[in-house]
């Protein structure tokens, strides 16, 4: 019997942006997910799972995998958006797609 496949720790990120429109929001998606992909491409783990926009708020929210805090707080920097706030080993459940997307069918992965 093999061992269970373990998973890199789940981390939140929050940045405060003021005057916050969807538009910013996909665009910080997009630019997380091709930084973390290029980081994860040199052996880091990084993967960005969901992105969260409160606009009247003026906040975004990153949940990630990462191999560690500070390989995710470097990601970050690059991709323009240090962190302001980054909680480790937190608990992420998505549990359903939102208005019948699946992850790969988001409105910032297509083209």
């Amino acid at each position: 019997m093999g061992t269970p496949e373990t998973r890199p720790p789940c981390y939140l990120v929050e940045w405060y942006r003021p005057g916050l429109t969807e538009e910013q929001l996909d665009n910080t998606a997009a630019r997380l997910e091709e930084i973390a992909t290029s980081v994860s491409a040199e052996g880091s783990t990084v993967r960005l799972l969901m992105a969260l926009g409160v606009l009247s708020d003026e906040v975004i929210f990153g949940v990630f995998l990462a191999g560690s805090a500070p390989i995710l707080a470097q990601t970050c920097r690059q991709a323009g958006m240090p962190a302001q706030r980054l909680t480790a080993a937190i608990h992420a459940r998505i549990t359903a797609p939102i208005d019948g997307e699946t992850p790969d069918s988001s409105p910032a992965a297509t083209p």
